[in-house]
């Protein structure tokens, strides 16, 4: 399975990345959405910082990144692409986009402690919302 690819942020429009922890059952498999924002003397967007030890990088575990398009709706695979969207392998046209990120233990076990049963939460996690593969 492919691993997670980034598009970049547009650094005129001041974006950051951030994600929305999808609802799920602390035993279920975590899901976030990844998007962009605009930052802005006029507009802040709500969302939760989170700091915590990374951890060690051995034996990582595994979140499913989705989505959104251009309208900011879960994207769907068959969709025209915006620079957010990234191509898919899947054909199945009823299903989000997912792709996979490799995450420390330490992060993991923090989502599924700070995941809602029935609602999302948006966060800025540096190990999620910096690539850290792009110096």
């Amino acid at each position: 399975m492919a691993g997670f690819i980034y598009s970049p942020l547009d650094s005129a429009r001041k974006e950051i990345r951030l994600i929305s922890l999808l609802p799920g059952l602390f035993d279920t498999d975590i899901q976030v959405e990844i998007f962009h924002e605009k930052l802005s003397e006029e507009y802040q967007p709500d969302y939760e910082a989170l700091s915590y030890v990374w951890g060690s990088t051995e034996d990582p575990e595994t979140i499913a990144i989705a989505y959104r398009n251009e309208l900011g709706e879960p994207a769907r695979v068959g969709e025209s692409r915006s620079a957010s969207v990234p191509e898919s392998s899947s054909r199945d046209t009823d299903h989000p986009i997912h792709e996979i990120l490799l995450v420390t233990q330490n992060l993991s076990t923090a989502l599924r402690y700070l995941r809602r049963p029935d609602t999302e939460r948006v966060f800025w996690i540096d190990a999620i919302c910096i690539n850290q593969d792009d110096i």
